[in-house]
């Protein structure tokens, strides 16, 4: 017999707020997160905006005392799993039979780079340390397996923009045919940093609407010019109803 599959906690960062109250606010106001590009210099390029996340930080969470050990990508993931997890109030007996999957593009692309400048630039000795394990993209859905003692599967989708829904269906369909009773879901991406935007630009696909960002995405309208790279993460819960109520959680 299939199982029925809830919601059960969620957490979002985006160009437009983090956290669940701050994103709904300004959606519902209709505020746009693309503005002019403040991490790098972007004038020299054809698209110089996009979707910059500037109010997260990891500093009040106590399973991130060393947040910079994180990639940037990964760090996204890490705050909206610790929100979700909170809002679903799962114990650490309920996550330590939960899965993970995440889904992600490029992974950790930025700390890959650097890694790369190091070797080709200096000498192969100053490539950081943890850059294997900060640069794949799988590492993202380990870091949050690792921080909140999940210990059911563990899996990753990387198929471009389809990955993160990708990764829910899996999850979904893993509660659905009873294998798992909770599993935390969603997806992340780090996509604005100068090599990849360049590569974007190359590719001529993006939005060069400079002068007026706030109008620059415009997917559906007739006289649209490209589309717009943001950051962000979005998880989920998911739980089979039972369970749920069995524990008296108030579903999502």
């Amino acid at each position: 017999m299939k199982k029925r599959v809830v919601v059960t906690g969620m957490e979002i960062t985006s160009s437009i707020g983090t956290g669940l109250e701050t994103f709904w606010d300004a959606a519902v106001k209709g505020l746009c997160g693309i503005k002019s590009i403040a991490s790098y210099d972007p004038t020299p390029y054809t698209t110089r905006i996009a979707g910059e996340i500037k109010d997260l930080s990891l500093t009040d969470l106590p399973e991130f005392n060393k947040a910079k050990r994180f990639p940037r990508v990964a760090q996204y993931a890490l705050y909206c799993a610790h929100h979700a997890i909170r809002r679903a109030g799962l114990t650490s007996h309920e996550l330590s039979t939960a899965g993970t999957y995440i889904g992600t593009s490029l992974g950790g692309g930025p700390e890959l780079e650097s890694a790369y400048k190091s070797f080709y630039t200096e000498n192969w000795r100053k490539i950081p340390a943890l850059t294997v394990i900060r640069g794949m993209p799988n590492s993202i859905a380990n870091h949050i397996a690792i921080a909140f003692g999940i210990g059911g599967p563990n899996s990753t989708v990387s198929n471009a923009c389809v990955s993160s829904i990708e990764a829910i269906g899996n999850a979904y369909q893993q509660i659905l045919h009873g294998n798992l009773s909770v599993a935390l879901c969603g997806g992340t991406e780090s996509l604005v940093w100068e090599t990849i935007m360049a590569a974007w630009c190359k590719l001529r696909v993006m939005s060069t609407n400079n002068e007026n960002p706030e109008k620059s995405s415009r997917p559906f309208e007739k006289n649209r010019d490209g589309m717009v790279m943001a950051d962000g993460a979005g998880i989920l819960i998911l739980e089979e109803f039972e369970h749920a109520k069995a524990r008296g959680d108030n579903l999502c």
